[in-house]
């Protein structure tokens, strides 16, 4: 089988370690190839054959089915407010008002950003961009602005408080599904693969 995690993905980082060893035990005789990408290039292995399954924070394509699997919020991580009961969420335009640590482009949560400063006409300054969403909680946690990371992301330190993104009081987030091409055939085993992520999602 051939399968795919796509690059620039923490949340897999975490679900397929505990994914691919109930599959494999549930379908032994099934070999599961994976490989890196970005969201274009897997829609283009799917539609050449090169896949049968993709996992990522696709967007509505007629071309292609999916299930969802689950949905990730946009986080701002900052040292905790001393003096203040703690916030659950934080506006973009006053977390724009501080330095942004950021993922670098190609990242949802850091498209979702981007788009998201558009659209209120916001100018951030992004202090850095990163590939390691660790780097960003770290430095947060040191004062030197908000990290902005999707949530799933694990939070080992005491010295950042997590709060989640809004726009006009709607949370920032997006979904994450599993694609196929409904023009190719889907092997049983692969319809398995995607009810075991289904199965484990909630655990992370």
């Amino acid at each position: 089988m051939k399968s795919l995690r796509p690059t620039r993905s923490q949340l897999l980082e975490r679900l397929f370690p505990l994914v691919l060893p109930a599959f494999q035990a549930e379908n032994p005789g099934v070999e599961v190839r994976l490989t890196e990408a970005n969201t274009v290039s897997i829609l283009d292995m799917l539609s050449a054959g090169d896949l049968h399954v993709g996992i990522g924070a696709f967007g509505p394509d007629h071309r292609y089915r999916m299930q969802k699997l689950g949905n990730l919020k946009v986080l701002a991580a900052t040292q905790p407010e001393r003096g203040r009961a703690r916030r659950t969420t934080i506006d973009i335009a006053e977390v724009c008002k501080h330095k942004i640590l950021s993922l670098k482009p190609g990242f949802k949560s850091r498209d979702l950003f981007d788009a998201a400063c558009r659209l209120k006409g916001l100018r951030p300054v992004i202090a850095l961009e990163s590939t390691a969403p660790h780097t960003l909680i770290a430095l947060a946690g040191a004062g030197m602005g908000y990290a902005i990371i999707p949530s799933k992301t694990p939070i080992i330190t005491a010295s950042v408080h997590t709060l989640q993104l809004t726009i006009d009081n709607k949370p920032i987030q997006f979904d994450y599904a599993a694609a196929w091409d409904p023009g190719r055939p889907m092997p049983r085993f692969a319809h398995d693969f995607i009810r075991s992520a289904q199965r484990f999602v909630g655990q992370i």
